[in-house]
């Protein structure tokens, strides 16, 4: 008689089990969200308004949820967002949910639509120095950290060198010659004064 009361409370025990599985199951676990926009240079534009934030699972817009840039509640899962503010042009990516706070960075270009004349552009020259007498050229490739810009240039013999059509941002400016880099470093544009880069020796 023993047995058969161990037996049935050892079975009751695994369908409480199983029952407290299922229930867990049943309720999705779920996120909140918080985007941040920036520029081109990285500097906070402030609040988003996000016009699409859709499951790619069930298709659902979750975009009218989002309160000064943040949504609670929003299901584990994939998402297409689209943000803008004004003054910038709208832009996407896709969003990966699977942890229970995400952040997001969204970087935005300025909006020609909005600024008939289109954003300034600006000018960066300067001079290489120690640059070694040799047949091969110098080059210089500035690269966008916040955006996709991506300018190329030739020295002068001289070492002098200039490249113009730049939005105002933040770059990475990498010095070559025969596919080996001679300096890289950041610059901010516009620059305050032309640039003057002193190559290893």
């Amino acid at each position: 008689m023993m047995v058969h009361q161990r037996t049935l409370g050892s079975a009751l025990v695994v369908f409480l089990l199983l029952l407290v599985c299922s229930l867990g199951q049943g309720q999705p676990r779920k996120a909140t969200v918080h985007i941040r926009i920036v520029d081109s240079s990285g500097r906070d534009l402030g609040e988003p308004t996000v016009t699409l934030f859709r499951a790619e699972g069930d298709q659902r817009d979750f975009g009218s949820r989002f309160r000064k840039g943040s949504a609670t509640g929003l299901p584990f899962g994939l998402y297409k967002l689209r943000a803008h503010t004004k003054g910038f042009w709208s832009a996407e990516r896709q969003v990966r949910v699977f942890q229970d706070d995400v952040w997001v960075v969204l970087s935005l270009e300025m909006g020609v639509g909005e600024l008939p004349a289109g954003p300034p552009t600006y000018t960066l020259s300067g001079r290489l120095r120690n640059l070694p007498p040799v047949e091969q050229p110098a080059w210089l490739r500035l690269s966008g950290v916040y955006s996709t810009v991506l300018i190329d240039a030739k020295a002068s013999d001289t070492g002098d060198f200039s490249m113009s059509g730049i939005p105002q941002g933040l770059y990475v400016l990498i010095v070559t010659r025969d596919r080996k880099a001679l300096d890289v470093r950041t610059v901010q544009v516009p620059a305050a004064a032309p640039i003057d880069i002193k190559l290893a020796d």
